[in-house]
């Protein structure tokens, strides 16, 4: 005969339960903006309302934002950790194009992002800011892709299947502690790329990330936008919040009832707030339109002493022990991943 007593009551190491209805939290958005060169991803960061820091690894983003409010740090590689030669990778093809007492090259734009952002966070950097962001999560894998095979000697060979699944993983890996920061809007950059399936000659247009980041990765943002230029001199911007047919199809919006396309133009570069994606986001979140209603959202950003960075002519700081116990982003990546032991 089945048991129909009452369920013996939950044990006092049971997560509590909330109510939706009874959620008042401040809700703060995550950006992913995606579209080719040119399509006006990275000048839509003027129109945030508030404070700003990005990480720049675009060597053109910071021209896109020349003269306004945006505080920044430039990702971008030494001409020294650059490999020049010319590799040959055919059976039967000549010696490398490798100079006589060339030194190896070491990449180190990875290094020193890890470095930068696990310091400020324990610093407690990002708390002077509304928004912090990466442009672009693309040109981030070809740091994380490059530090990779270096360690695996072959920095500057074509990579392989495996290499883009491990730098897939990673960079899933890296962005579940960056998404879930509290009381911080993120904005982030991809770009797209069309590629065709080799049996059905369809092609197929994705974000230009590797392996499982390109599922995974988009899954961690509350919008998921792209932006597209005008083919004429018209200098307009449009912004898709819902998926072109034949366009990128994990284009995605958590605002209700809003229009498929929206013009993103900035008519008035001295208060790019007033337009594009800040103006839409502050339509739709009242957060954010107190942001933009605040002279002074923030205390002015403090620079903590703590806060080492690295010099691009310094040489790299050392590797973070591995039996250390972790820190800053490092801990939080740690508390978000399950225990497979």
């Amino acid at each position: 005969m089945a048991d129909t007593s009452a369920p013996a009551a939950a044990s006092a190491s049971s997560m509590a339960v909330s109510n939706a209805k009874d959620d008042t939290d401040p809700t703060n958005e995550k950006l992913l903006v995606v579209g080719p060169a040119g399509a006006g991803k990275t000048t839509q960061l003027l129109t945030l309302p508030g404070r700003k820091f990005m990480y720049f690894f675009d060597p053109n983003a910071r021209r896109a934002v020349q003269g306004h409010d945006l505080d920044y740090v430039e990702m971008l590689p030494e001409p020294s950790e650059v490999d020049w030669t010319l590799k040959a990778f055919n059976k039967d093809s000549r010696p490398s194009d490798k100079p006589k007492g060339t030194k190896e090259k070491e990449p180190l734009v990875y290094q020193r992002w890890q470095d930068d952002i696990n310091n400020r966070y324990d610093a407690g950097f990002f708390n002077n800011y509304n928004w912090i962001g990466v442009d672009s999560i693309s040109l981030l894998v070809k740091a994380v892709m490059n530090r990779i095979l270096f360690l695996n000697k072959r920095y500057g060979d074509v990579e392989d299947l495996s290499d883009y699944r491990v730098a897939g993983n990673k960079l899933a890996e890296i962005f579940v502690p960056i998404t879930s920061l509290k009381n911080i809007n993120l904005f982030c950059t991809g770009h797209l790329i069309e590629r065709q399936n080799e049996l059905t000659k369809k092609i197929t247009v994705e974000l230009d990330i590797p392996g499982a980041s390109r599922s995974l990765l988009p899954k961690m943002f509350s919008h998921i936008l792209e932006l597209r230029s005008s083919r004429d001199d018209s200098q307009q911007y449009n912004m898709l919040t819902r998926s072109d047919p034949r366009g990128y199809q994990g284009l995605r919006c958590a605002f209700h009832g809003v229009d498929p396309v929206i013009d993103v133009t900035i008519g008035n570069w001295s208060r790019p707030e007033d337009f594009g994606i800040g103006a839409f986001l502050s339509r739709n979140n009242a957060n954010i339109a107190a942001l933009r209603s605040s002279a002074n959202p923030l205390p002015p950003p403090k620079k903590p002493a703590t806060v080492t960075t690295q010099s691009k002519s310094a040489p790299p700081a050392p590797a973070r022990p591995q039996t250390a116990t972790a820190t800053g982003l490092q801990a939080k990546t740690a508390q978000a991943q399950p225990n497979n032991k």
